[in-house]
């Protein structure tokens, strides 16, 4: 059986263990099985402005750390990621938690906060673009209510054949049953899927239920990857 193989330090693999880390190539191995591209949107898509929420602390007086120990505090979040409350009803909870220790700046804390919706790698949505022009690409993304009015002021509601969003699946990564909603939105099965993530712990679940796997490092290594992983895409030589 053919070793693991590493692309700069972007990986893909499949199987069941890690040691069994593998590319399928469909020119090494005369394999044709991606017929998807599940891929993330934070951390891959869509990227953040580090100095983002330290700015708001900052200019709030509060510590730094304080708004992410609010917002993603797994009993706060976790009910908004799989549909259970809205977003309004999330970031209504994330700023009483603010301030139950630094008072009636919360509102006006989270409300700068969740203004700011990110920025799109354009290098990543070209691969997008052009993985589209071959197969089905679906966004599967752990996000609230809120993802359809992002997608639309971020400029890219139709930049996919479908939107697999935690929120309305009722199930978040690493989660069979996202992956499974996923799948079915590109109306193909798991293992036909190749799926690109920037969270290793998404990357194992998903190595696990048998498919290829990307973690994402940046867009050059990423498609090579998918090259690898059997995606009909031209090397980047032959690129104009």
């Amino acid at each position: 059986m053919p070793a693991r193989v590493r692309i700069g330090r972007t990986e893909c693999y499949r199987g069941a263990r890690r040691e069994e880390q593998l590319i399928w190539s469909q020119e090494r191995y005369g394999l044709d099985v991606v017929r998807a591209l599940l891929i993330d949107l934070d951390g891959v898509l869509r990227v953040w402005r580090p100095d983002h929420a330290a700015e708001i602390e900052r200019d709030h007086g509060v510590p730094t750390g304080t708004i992410a120990a609010a917002a993603f505090a797994t009993e706060i979040l976790q009910p908004a990621l799989t549909g259970a409350i809205s977003d309004e009803t999330w970031r209504d909870r994330v700023a009483k938690r603010i301030a139950e220790t630094h008072g009636s700046e919360a509102d006006a804390m989270v409300e700068a906060w969740t203004s700011f919706r990110g920025v799109i790698d354009q290098r990543v949505l070209s691969l997008v673009r052009e993985v589209r022009r071959a197969i089905p690409v679906v966004l599967l993304t752990n996000q609230t209510s809120r993802l359809v009015r992002d997608l639309e002021a971020l400029g890219i509601a139709d930049a996919f054949d479908g939107v697999a969003n935690s929120a309305e699946l009722g199930f978040a990564k690493p989660a069979r049953e996202a992956f499974e909603g996923a799948s079915r939105l590109a109306g193909v099965g798991l293992t036909e899927c190749v799926f690109v993530d920037d969270h290793v712990n998404n990357i194992e679940r998903a190595r696990e239920l048998g498919m290829i796997a990307i973690l994402h490092v940046n867009a050059a290594d990423t498609r090579l990857a998918l090259i690898a992983a059997g995606v009909p895409l031209p090397p980047p030589n032959e690129l104009s």
